[in-house]
């Protein structure tokens, strides 16, 4: 269906004039609108693609997006739209969805309170999450559509609490207290990635600002990686706070919890904590990982892994995640200057035999010098018992 561009649905301001962001600082304006977003419209309509159920304000968040380019825009608009019949966005999916088990009770973090400006504030929790349970009890899928049902749920605050402020739009406090090594495995960035994606993509220009409380070194890592793959606008809005009571600047002491100095008593934030095994999927974990690498390590004897570092790489973390197929085995990190037989290698982190078995193990090493990383597994203690070890293993580059 032909959706007209006539004077009835022309976006007007009938107040003023309407100018989107990023053209603010052109002069040419159009009676009650500016011409790239009237140039905006009038492309959807010649390639027949709804408008009309936007105010002037979303369909302006598109443009900026995409900095004015019109033909980038479209497209950005015309995957959104697809993206919500997707998800059934349009269909109830907010009053619908039901989050699975999992998610609902040890997902960290919640949506409560707003800042002094009336946005509304959701706060994240990373540090608290059981990376290995969320890895084994929830799909990528259904992390997705969990993200987006939280998206769809600020927003649907935000516009109900529109009359308290100029646009509809969100903050988000991330808590990085707990966050360490283990949360920076391959796994958990690209999901990280997947759902910054997501939100880029979808909900345009709804951010407002991202306050970073109890901020390790190790967060500042993650942060460098987010930078190289997030749109430079929406980094640009994450602020770190030297300490946790600095929030109180910019949210309310009634507004904010209790946890981070304020006086607001509330439940709505989930703690996280460690993921029962009886919510563990094993089916998904031996699909997801068909194409790991594999390695038979037969009784009495023990296998080397050789990961080479070149010269140039000498600021990095090391991540890997490995299971066994069937019972246990004993895992050591060594390390060799060079690939020589007759070097005896370093030991980097001694023996140790986790629950491995159709469970992953994840975690990272801090490496300050080139050369080869050794994973040693070893099945000296089995007479009997060989066993298969599925594997993964990346590096993350790092600032000095």
């Amino acid at each position: 269906q032909k959706h007209g561009f006539d004077h009835e649905h022309r976006i007007e301001c009938s107040n003023s004039i309407f100018v989107p962001r990023c053209f603010r600082d052109q002069a040419t304006v159009m009676e009650g609108v500016h011409p790239k977003l009237t140039e905006f419209c009038h492309k959807l309509d010649g390639l027949g693609i709804p408008w009309k159920n936007f105010s002037q304000r979303d369909l302006s968040r598109w443009l900026e997006a995409r900095d004015g380019d019109i033909d980038a825009a479209v497209e950005l608009y015309d995957n959104h739209l697809k993206f919500r019949q997707q998800y059934g966005l349009d269909d109830g999916f907010r009053e619908k969805y039901i989050p699975p088990p999992v998610l609902d009770k040890y997902y960290p973090g919640g949506i409560f309170g707003h800042d002094k400006e009336g946005y509304v504030v959701k706060y994240e929790m990373p540090g608290k999450a059981d990376v290995k349970g969320m890895l084994m009890s929830v799909t990528d899928e259904e992390f997705t559509r969990h993200a987006i049902y939280l998206a769809e749920q600020m927003l649907y605050h935000a516009r109900e609490d529109s009359d308290n402020k100029p646009d509809d739009k969100w903050v988000i406090v991330v808590d990085g207290e707990g966050f360490g090594l283990k949360h920076l495995s391959k796994s958990v960035l690209e999901r990280q990635r997947i759902i910054t994606k997501v939100f880029e993509d979808n909900y345009p220009d709804r951010l407002v600002k991202t306050y970073i409380v109890n901020c390790p070194k190790l967060f500042k890592i993650l942060l460098s990686v987010m930078q190289k793959t997030m749109d430079p606008t929406t980094f640009a809005k994450i602020t770190t706070l030297d300490k946790k009571e600095d929030l109180l600047k910019y949210i309310s002491a009634d507004q904010l919890p209790t946890r981070y100095g304020g006086k607001a008593k509330t439940t709505a934030l989930v703690e996280g904590g460690k993921i029962p095994e009886a919510f563990y999927q094993v089916e998904r974990l031996l699909r997801t990982t068909e194409n790991w690498p594999k390695v038979e390590v037969k009784a009495g004897t023990e296998v080397d892994i050789p990961f080479v570092i070149s010269e140039g790489n000498n600021r990095f973390i090391l991540n890997w995640e490995f299971f066994t197929m069937k019972n246990r085995i004993t895992m050591s990190l060594l390390y060799k200057e060079k690939d020589d037989p007759t070097e005896d290698p370093t030991v980097l982190m001694p023996p140790h035999k986790p629950d491995c078995q159709l469970c992953p193990e994840s975690d990272s090493f801090d490496c300050d010098r080139a050369g080869v990383y050794i994973f040693r597994f070893s099945n000296l203690a089995s007479k009997l018992k060989s066993k298969t070890v599925v594997y993964s293993v990346s590096t993350l580059e790092r600032q000095s």
